[in-house]
């Protein structure tokens, strides 16, 4: 299957950043989504796994988000729009003041090594 593993590498070198850059890579992006949406972010955070036998490298993202609806359906757009590849894994309603959502994002993404 020659044809599938060039497609494959392609998408890694196009789409997963190096290890290296993929960090400052996702804050400065996940930063930028964020303030074009209107929203606020805080509590950003990264759990890294272990590399896969292709050397990619799993992170799981957590932080929080607060802003009106439309903000947050601006967010959710922009993260699907990204030249990062991101997977929104869960999204819950957390306490908040009226007329504000707040909300707790699980995101992945992945980097190579």
């Amino acid at each position: 299957m020659p044809g599938t593993d060039r497609q494959c590498d392609k998408f890694f070198t196009e789409n997963l950043h190096p290890a290296g850059i993929g960090y400052s890579s996702v804050v400065s992006d996940l930063g930028a989504v964020a303030h074009e949406a209107g929203l606020a972010t805080e509590n950003l955070s990264f759990r890294q796994h272990p590399a896969d036998r292709r050397g990619v490298v799993e992170v799981e993202i957590s932080t929080v988000v607060d802003g009106d609806y439309a903000s947050v359906v601006r967010f959710i757009n922009g993260l699907e729009h990204s030249n990062n590849f991101y997977v929104l894994d869960n999204l819950a309603l957390a306490p908040s003041s009226p007329g504000v959502l707040k909300l707790n994002l699980q995101l992945r993404t992945y980097f190579r090594t």
